[in-house]
């Protein structure tokens, strides 16, 4: 090989290593910045009280350091909910059963400040739906069952984006379904064909609500999800045939 060969080897060789060295290559395992996520779980208890659980999430700074929470109480209600557990990555837990201010609500809940966020999301503020119907119900011999329902106490903040409903009929081993995506409708109707025969003197009737949806800060950086659930009972008595 020619001393040319070698030198122009050489040159490609040192040009390759300058170019690594120039190169700025990125871990694709190292995390990145994030914004914050607070998760929020409501469940009407049906006894004039709700429960509530959050976790709170502040995400990584742009330095890659967890961001803080300076006041870490969430505000549900109005009122100052401290976290029951604190980690390592500054996430928080919450967990709070209170009194509703009225059958269908509403409850309000305001994420936390987060530092290096300048701005929260709006407050979260949904409602119940209200049973019409006393806590028995009596069915006519041979007739279609009537449950009744109001769920017009307010669209909520945000206005939930998935709404489902399910009506369960349970009679011993057997069980009746029927659902729908949106809110309930005031009058759910049971043909007769789907309740048990006039020999089962009573069965239970069951209504489960099912919201989510979503709010975000005007810069898009903190995020609140949200889920909600509320079951409504009654107990259907079939009134005795040639009764009144």
């Amino acid at each position: 090989m020619s001393a040319r060969a070698l030198v122009r080897g050489s040159a490609s060789a040192t040009a390759a290593l300058l170019l690594a060295s120039c190169l700025e290559f990125q871990d694709p395992n190292l995390p990145q910045p994030s914004g914050a996520l607070l998760q929020v779980n409501v469940h009407f208890l049906g006894n004039g009280s709700a429960s509530l659980d959050a976790t709170l999430r502040p995400g990584l700074a742009p330095a890659l350091e967890f961001r803080t929470v300076p006041d870490d109480s969430l505000r549900v209600d109005g009122q100052p909910v401290a976290p029951t557990a604190v980690h390592h990555d500054q996430s928080r837990n919450y967990s709070v059963t209170l009194p509703l201010p009225s059958e269908v609500g509403p409850v309000t809940v305001q994420a936390p400040f987060v530092s290096g966020i300048p701005d929260r999301p709006p407050a979260l503020q949904w409602f119940g739906i209200r049973r019409l119907d006393p806590d028995t119900v009596v069915v006519p011999p041979g007739g279609d069952l009537h449950l009744h329902v109001d769920a017009s106490a307010g669209p909520g903040v945000p206005p939930p984006a998935g709404r489902q409903w399910f009506l369960q009929i349970f009679f011993g081993s057997h069980m009746f379904q029927l659902g729908a995506d949106g809110a309930p409708p005031p009058d759910l109707h049971i043909p007769v064909e789907f309740l048990p025969p006039d020999s089962v003197g009573a069965f239970q009737a069951s209504l489960l609500v099912l919201y989510s949806g979503q709010l975000q800060a005007p810069a898009g950086d903190y995020l609140v999800n949200a889920q909600f659930d509320q079951h409504v009972f009654w107990t259907v008595v079939h009134a005795p045939k040639g009764g009144p």
